[in-house]
């Protein structure tokens, strides 16, 4: 129990708040320049924005990725990075906290869904411009010790579809709403990061 206690405290730290961008249970977006790509009932849905960087080549582009990445991805996900031989982009797969926003206690039926949300980031580039793209979104729950042995809540594949599993309780369904709506305001967040920083970068030759 102290360790369930512990993680969700973490947790708790770790998560910023959120505001609400999905109505119903579909994913939608309060920034037009955000577009989104529905999967189907298998598959994750994609979320991608391109940003204008005039007078900016691929390869500066590049290197001011590469110096955004390893300030904002700063844990266990440096082996993960893939750039490809031309430069013209880059992938990686981060995680970031999951915490049920609605529900504050920490023996709620919802804090069974608490744990982290893993993904598929990529940039592509070209000059003057940068592609980010977010997708196939993969929920895992913390671990939790029941009746001496350790269950998982976790909802798997994250899609645009209504709900994934009809028999799943009320509060396990408002998870996956809520799942849906943190990250969208987390690619949000990424975005708006990744701009700001390209557009303020002075440094070259980044290493990894």
């Amino acid at each position: 129990m102290k360790k369930i206690i512990v993680g969700v405290i973490m947790l708790l730290l770790s998560v910023p708040v959120f505001s609400q961008v999905v109505e119903g249970s579909r994913v939608a977006v309060q920034n037009s320049d955000i577009i989104v790509k529905d999967g189907d009932t298998t598959k994750s849905f994609t979320l991608q924005k391109v940003m204008d960087f005039p007078g900016i080549s691929k390869a500066e582009l590049l290197s001011a990725s590469k110096a955004w990445m390893i300030e904002t991805f700063r844990t266990g996900t440096v082996n993960n990075r893939v750039v490809d031989a031309e430069g013209s982009y880059i992938i990686d797969k981060p995680v970031f906290g999951y915490y049920y926003q609605h529900d504050q206690r920490v023996n709620s039926m919802a804090s069974r869904c608490h744990g982290n949300i893993m993904y598929t980031f990529r940039l592509d580039f070209k000059d003057g411009k940068a592609r980010m793209m977010c997708t196939d979104f993969i929920h895992n729950s913390i671990d939790w010790v029941l009746f001496g042995r350790t269950v998982h809540y976790d909802m798997g594949r994250i899609t645009n579809a209504d709900m994934k599993n009809d028999s799943w309780p009320k509060w396990k369904q408002n998870c996956w709403y809520d799942a849906k709506k943190q990250i969208v305001d987390v690619f949000n967040v990424l975005s708006a990061s990744y701009e700001k920083f390209v557009k303020s970068y002075k440094g070259s030759n980044v290493e990894w």
